[in-house]
C-alpha cells in the first residue's frame, strides 16, 4: 500500500484505539499522531518509502540487510518489540498501545496486497487476505473508506464529550 493509505489506516487505528480506552482528548491527539507515525514504520526497509526516505542511511543498511517485506513486515518482530516495550517502559501504557496499533494497521493493510506479508518470518512464505493493486482504484477506495470511518469515530468522540 502507499504511505498515504497507511498514514490514513494509522490515524483510524488511533481514533479506535482512542474511542476504546475512553482517553482524555489531550492523549487522543497523541495517540492518533504515535500510531500515524508508527504505521510507516515497517516501511524503513524501502529507501524509496516515505519512512526509508526520512532515514536513508538506517533504511539503506535495513534494505542490504534484509529486503523489502521481510523481518520489518513481521509480526514476530512486532511483538518482540512490544514485550520489551511493556517490560522496560510500562509507565508509558497508552504510547506503546499507539505505537502497537500503528504498526499492526500497516501489517493489516499489506496483507490486503497480492504481496501479502511474512507471518512466520524467517519462514518467507507471505500471507495476504485480499489483492488489492498497489496505487490502484482499489486502494484508493479502500482510503476513502479508511477516512470516512475516521470522521465516523471523531464524531462518535466528540459526542462523548
Amino acid at each position: 500500500m502507499e504511505a498515504s493509505t497507511h498514514i490514513v489506516g494509522g490515524f483510524l487505528a488511533g481514533m479506535i484505539l482512542s474511542s476504546v480506552s475512553l482517553l482524555d482528548p489531550i492523549f487522543v491527539a497523541g495517540t492518533c499522531t504515535v500510531a500515524t507515525i508508527s504505521s510507516l514504520i515497517p516501511d524503513i526497509d524501502l529507501c524509496t518509502s516515505k519512512m526509508g526516505h526520512k532515514t536513508k542511511p538506517v533504511s539503506f543498511v535495513i534494505s542490504r540487510l534484509f529486503g523489502h517485506r521481510t523481518l520489518f513486515h513481521s509480526p514476530i518482530l512486532y511483538i518482540a518489540i512490544y514485550c520489551l516495550m511493556t517490560k522496560y517502559l510500562a509507565r508509558y501504557e497508552w504510547l506503546i498501545a499507539a505505537f502497537a496499533i500503528g504498526i499492526a494497521s500497516h501489517l493489516f493493510l499489506d496483507m490486503l496486497n497480492r504481496k501479502g506479508i511474512p507471518l512466520f518470518y524467517p519462514v518467507s512464505k507471505h500471507y495476504h487476505l485480499a489483492t488489492i493493486k498497489c496505487g490502484g482504484r482499489g486502494e484508493l477506495a479502500l482510503r476513502i473508506m479508511l477516512a470516512l470511518m475516521s470522521c465516523v469515530v471523531f464524531l462518535i468522540l466528540l459526542a462523548r464529550g
